[in-house]
């Protein structure tokens, strides 16, 4: 059975997992809630560009939103991606904006992209012996 996480998920997990979008992480097009997430939940903070899963916190610490976004570096500055559709902002840190890095996005994986492309393949295979 499958549970829900609803735990802020820095408690519960260390080292490298695969959670499922669903659980918050949509961020189009480049993770929708049915793509699978390689995370490793041991990268804290920012180290090199890429796709972090971060966590909105409230004024009392708690977890409010969860989600990811990609981050970039450039010389003495970190630049986010809120939207996706890659509006860049310059930010001073993760923390004065809200945020708090609960892990590294490794991979997406995008099962529903696979079943298509093998759907098609057969279609395909399936007109030329007709």
């Amino acid at each position: 059975m499958t549970e829900l996480i609803t735990a802020p998920l820095r408690l519960i997990l260390s080292g490298v997992h695969i959670v499922p979008g669903s659980i918050g992480c949509c961020y189009p097009p480049q993770v929708d809630a049915g793509d699978l997430l390689e995370v490793d939940f041991d990268q804290r903070s920012l180290s090199s560009d890429g796709l972090y899963l971060v966590e909105l916190i409230e004024t009392s610490g708690g977890e409010k939103w969860r989600g990811c976004r990609r981050f970039q570096r450039k010389p003495g500055e970190w630049w986010i991606d809120q939207s996706g559709d890659k509006e860049w902002s310059k930010i001073s840190s993760v923390d004065a904006i809200g945020l708090r890095v609960v892990g590294y996005v490794r991979e997406v994986y995008k099962p529903s992209r696979r079943i298509n492309e093998i759907i098609g393949r057969a279609i395909s295979a399936n007109l030329k012996t007709c």
